[in-house]
């Protein structure tokens, strides 16, 4: 099913992480802190909109990296529904701090994927379908 690829040594997974790390601190600071707080200023809604699409969208710079069109077509898919749950949590926590994190984290566990039937068909269902659950249960539970 792929498993985990532990294939590396450790001055590559710590540059791997690293740069992961800077990846999803750069890119919330785009998305989720410059453009969300410059639209929310005037449609909170808008705003998450907006995000959400541009940080999806934002991922078709993978073609140019060489990715395939379809897998990038599914990065895209999940990374909307990723942005809209960066979104939510930012206007119910009014932090950015957990973004960053989750963020961070999530493309440094992405050196350990190996390619299969989890990764092609299961992850992207699963990174889509979670954040999008856990967006409707925060927008539920948590009142601004």
């Amino acid at each position: 099913m792929g498993g985990i690829n532990l294939d590396y040594k450790l001055n590559e997974v710590l540059f791997y992480m690293l740069s992961m790390i800077c990846v999803g601190f750069l890119e919330e600071i785009i998305f989720r802190g410059f453009l969300f707080k410059m639209i929310s200023k005037d449609d909170l809604k808008l705003a998450v909109i907006i995000t959400s699409l541009t940080f999806g969208v934002g991922h078709i710079i993978n073609l140019f990296n060489g990715s395939s069109l379809i897998p990038t077509l599914v990065q895209i898919c999940y990374a909307l529904a990723t942005g809209y749950m960066f979104a939510i949590i930012l206007v119910k926590g009014k932090s950015l701090w957990p973004c960053i994190i989750t963020h961070s984290i999530v493309n440094s566990l992405s050196l350990f994927v190996v390619e299969g039937v989890v990764t092609t068909y299961i992850g992207p269902i699963v990174l889509t379908v979670v954040p999008i659950l856990y967006s409707i249960y925060l927008n539920k539970t948590i009142k601004e």
